[in-house]
Parts: structure tokens; C-alpha cells; sequence
């Protein structure tokens, strides 16, 4: 189940602000859970945005971006092990929790311009930048995009 909110507003003529957040809770069942209990995990998602329309030219929109995608914020998964046996041949359970729960979260900042080029042609380009890539902590990645949209 999830519940997902997202909200804009226009503060300005061509200004707009907005924000999303959303919260996903989900039970696994593991069918066979005589090694693994089930568990429930919760994950979370969460961005706001700074949009300018008409910025530099008619029809253009920069954009700027923050947010942190999906990611476990909650949940443990308790794992029991066979350790060996005991004299009457019996298991020595090992029993370990793993907590799920993403410790450095993914972040990114872009910004984003998109104008219109000609009829059925728009160009962008984007920069970004990413902390915690993919969830591990320290991995950066920058990046910038130019591209043509076409529509027809």
C-alpha cells in the first residue's frame, strides 16, 4: 500500500513551486519461512521543484530539482541459521536481523531548460548532480544532457 501526495503552487505569474512526498508499505511473505521471518518494509520518496516559465524566451521553462528517490526507510528481516547440530542431533539455531533501512540516501540536485526550437522541436539541457549514488555513501556522479524533443 502506498500513499503519495504531491502539491504546486503558482506564486508568481510565471513562478510555480511543488513538492511530492510518498510512503510505500509493503508485507513479504515468504512462503517458506521456517529460515526467514516475513517482515514489513516501508520505503519513502520526497522532491521539490522551483519552475520558471517564459524565462529567457516565449514558451521556455527552467526548472530546478531536488529529491531523494525510493528507498527503504524502515523494516528488518530476521533469518535464523542451522549452526550445526547438538548431541541428540537436534538444530543450533543462529538467529541474525538485518536492517534493511538505506543509511546514506541518494540525493540529487538538477536544474533544467527546455525551449521550443521550432514547430514540433524543443531543446534541453540538463545538469544534475547525485550524492550517495544508488545508495552508497560517497559515490557521486554529475552529469549534463543536451538533447532535441521531437513531436509530430
Amino acid at each position: 500500500s502506498y500513499v503519495q501526495l504531491s502539491a504546486d503552487r503558482r506564486v508568481a505569474r510565471n513562478v510555480m513551486i511543488g513538492a511530492n512526498i510518498s510512503h510505500l508499505r509493503s508485507h513479504v511473505d515468504f512462503r517458506h519461512d521456517a529460515f526467514v521471518s516475513d517482515m514489513s518494509l516501508n520505503a519513502r520518496s520526497a522532491g521539490a521543484h522551483l519552475t520558471v516559465e517564459n524565462a529567457a524566451r516565449s514558451g521556455d521553462r527552467l526548472v530546478l530539482q531536488y529529491g531523494e528517490p525510493l528507498a527503504v526507510s524502515g523494516g528488518k528481516m530476521r533469518q535464523t541459521s542451522v549452526m550445526g547440530y547438538d548431541a541428540g542431533g537436534a538444530y543450533k539455531p543462529s538467529v541474525s536481523e538485518l536492517d534493511m533501512k538505506v543509511r546514506r540516501r541518494h540525493r540529487m540536485a538538477q536544474i533544467i531548460y527546455r525551449a521550443p526550437l521550432s514547430n514540433g522541436i524543443t531543446g534541453f539541457a540538463a545538469a544534475a548532480h547525485h550524492q550517495n549514488w544508488s545508495n552508497h555513501g560517497g559515490l557521486q556522479n554529475n552529469l549534463v544532457m543536451l538533447g532535441l524533443s521531437l513531436r509530430h
